[in-house]
């Protein structure tokens, strides 16, 4: 079954803040119940969260695909950060502690813009970050783990 109504198409977007051009993709996904669960898993009041059981649920799978959404890798100081500024730091601090209990990364939290924090990973545990998410990311989106 299709999951997209439109097949991705790609466009020219004004990055407002630097003045550049920047190439995007857009895709319109489709509706089904089946993701309702998933849903009401990561998002309270129509607010995203980082649940309860994150621990249970993430794996170097979803890790790889946090990297490939919203992961930026640091070339001067060789950290990858999750820009989850838009979670709560409760959230962070859940995320954070999953990342260090379950996967054995060194990670801190970074203070940014407006009180709201994000996770860095540490440069010196860049090399087990790469083993376990290079084998799930798509190879166009290895320099966000520096790879």
């Amino acid at each position: 079954m299709p999951y997209c109504s439109v097949f991705p198409y790609s466009g020219v977007l004004l990055n407002k803040s630097t003045g550049n051009t920047d190439v995007a993709f857009f895709f319109n996904s489709i509706t089904l119940p089946c993701f309702n669960y998933f849903r009401e898993l990561f998002y309270l009041y129509n607010v995203k969260i980082v649940p309860l059981n994150i621990y249970d649920l993430l794996t170097p799978v979803g890790l790889a695909y946090l990297i490939m959404g919203d992961g930026s890798y640091h070339i001067r100081d060789g950290f990858v950060v999750l820009c989850t500024e838009g979670f709560t730091n409760e959230d962070n601090l859940r995320l954070m502690s999953v990342l260090i209990e379950k996967f054995g990364l060194s990670c801190r939290i970074e203070k940014h813009s407006k009180g709201r924090t994000r996770v860095l990973i540490r440069r010196q545990s860049m090399n087990l970050l790469r083993s376990l998410v290079l084998p799930y990311m798509i190879p166009s989106m290895h320099y966000r783990v520096g790879a």
